[in-house]
């Protein structure tokens, strides 16, 4: 079987098309059925195309997000942009804010003069000293009786380890279950769990049963209930090592 001919111009034709997608120009010259040639420029142009980082997930300045990680991906996702003026930093940062991170960009934007000032403000609104404090707290918040359960331990986990990267796993699944409501805390602290995955599979097991309604009653808390005894941050324990 022979090599199918390409018109000339066709190979020039899908170069060009090619080059112009990935922004780049060439001035390459293919001449008859040269695909190797064709080949050999598409990766050069492919080679050298920078590859922009995907952008991050939108951030809004709740607790638990991690602001670091998302500035971090901000900047790879950045990298390469000319950011000179203030409005190349509004339309390339704002699209990425929503919530409290937006309303507090809006009312600073004027401040903005450099991508370098925007990081320096943003660590000190959303990184400063208090955001610690802040996390412990949340850290120790009961659970809203209105809240899923299993809503509530993803959220307690996310919190917890933004307080702390380092917590060890037991120990975060009993402080997470002392804060869980008496109707979970109860039966759920008597399986002496260890993991997370095996916390989780308790609680969707004990939803189930709640809502099938073959579990009505609340058995009392007793002194094996994590509950019932100190965890990490009270009299006797030390809060988990700072990140």
């Amino acid at each position: 079987m022979t090599s199918p001919v390409w018109p000339q111009r066709g190979l020039e034709a899908q170069l060009d098309v090619i080059s112009r997608c990935l922004g780049q120009t060439t001035y390459l010259t293919i001449g008859g059925d040269d695909i190797s040639r064709l080949a050999a420029a598409l990766k050069s142009i492919i080679d050298t195309t920078p590859v922009q980082a995907p952008p991050p997930r939108k951030f809004s300045g709740q607790l638990v997000e991690d602001p670091s990680s998302f500035l971090e991906q901000l900047e790879a996702h950045l990298q390469g942009q000319h950011l000179e003026i203030p409005e190349d930093i509004d339309y390339a940062v704002l699209p990425h804010l929503t919530g409290e991170a937006a309303i507090w960009y809006g009312r600073n934007e004027a401040s903005f003069l450099s991508f370098e000032e925007f990081k320096r403000r943003f660590k000190a609104k959303f990184l400063g000293p208090g955001r610690h404090k802040k996390l412990w707290d949340a850290t120790e918040a009961q659970q809203d009786p209105e809240e899923p359960v299993a809503v509530f331990v993803h959220r307690m986990r996310r919190l917890c380890l933004q307080y702390s990267p380092n917590w060890p796993e037991a120990d975060l699944v009993d402080h997470i279950i002392a804060k869980m409501t008496d109707r979970y805390c109860v039966p759920i602290a008597q399986a002496n769990l260890r993991t997370l995955e095996e916390l989780l599979q308790q609680c969707d097991k004990w939803t189930s049963l709640f809502e099938h309604g073959t579990q009505t009653t609340e058995p009392p808390r007793t002194s094996q209930d994590p509950a019932s005894r100190p965890v990490q941050g009270q009299e006797g324990h030390a809060e988990p090592a700072s990140p």
